[in-house]
């Protein structure tokens, strides 16, 4: 790419998770949960910009120039990858809040302004997206800590937020989420079944949303701060102000 052209480019980084919700068949209503995680990817489109996306405090993926011809460091990572202690047999439980701290670093050479947009929604056993659970019950509690969201862009299955600062070559912003639960709701609606055998009654309870999961992304767009008003109309299709000192404020 032209280089005379930087003021224009982003650089994109994709975050994919999810969680199986496993609801099944019990002798209660007590509903059991377990997880997987998919990987990573990411794109880039011009030198010297560099992102990296952290996880608690841990850097998870990562895409930076390596100053030498089209050569890139790189590394995909997996999101929630120790949210449960799995050794110990640890399930996730609906309405409990477990730690999930996402932020963004600049792993490039050059000041940036970064965007988050955050995915939320359901998928069916088989797999499809389904409109049957509320993308609200996957509770990603938001922090602010410098971060504004994008009201007009976002719905209730995304989530658009813009970091309202200047990000500098090594910096990492302050986590825009803190936690991740998922409503105790999922849980509740179940059919019981009672079946007489010869030593007595078994009751089934059926869960509605047996074998759903939900899905959380997250994308991360940078632009550099040099005409940045401009790059951020051509990359991201809003209108910002700049402020004196580099703060960056969405217009209506």
């Amino acid at each position: 790419m032209n280089k005379n052209r930087r003021d224009i480019t982003t650089i994109v980084l994709f975050g994919l998770a999810a969680i199986l919700l496993v609801l099944g068949t019990a002798g209660s209503s007590q509903a059991a949960l377990t997880y997987f995680s998919e990987n990573y990817t990411a794109q880039i489109q011009i030198y010297d910009i560099g992102v990296t996306l952290t996880e608690n405090g841990n850097d998870i993926s990562w895409r930076n120039y390596t100053g030498s011809g089209d050569i890139w460091n790189e590394n995909t990572g997996v999101l929630l990858e120790y949210m449960l202690d799995e050794a110990a047999g640890e399930k996730l439980v609906p309405g409990k809040a477990y730690p999930e701290a996402l932020s963004v670093k600049n792993s490039g050479t050059i000041d940036q302004y970064v965007r988050v947009m955050v995915y939320r929604y359901w998928e069916d056993a088989q797999g499809k997206k389904t409109n049957e659970l509320s993308p609200e019950l996957i509770d990603l509690n938001l922090t602010g800590n410098g971060w504004v969201k994008d009201e007009d862009a976002s719905t209730a299955e995304r989530i658009v937020l813009y970091y309202t600062g200047i990000l500098t070559p090594g910096e990492t912003a302050p986590a825009f989420s803190d936690t991740i639960t998922i409503d105790s709701s999922v849980a509740k609606k179940f059919k019981e079944t009672r079946e007489t055998t010869g030593s007595g009654t078994i009751v089934k309870t059926t869960y509605a949303y047996d074998g759903y999961q939900f899905v959380l992304e997250a994308e991360t767009d940078a632009v550099q701060t040099h005409n940045a008003a401009d790059a951020i109309k051509s990359a991201w299709g809003v209108d910002v102000s700049i402020g004196s000192g580099g703060g960056l404020s969405l217009q209506n």
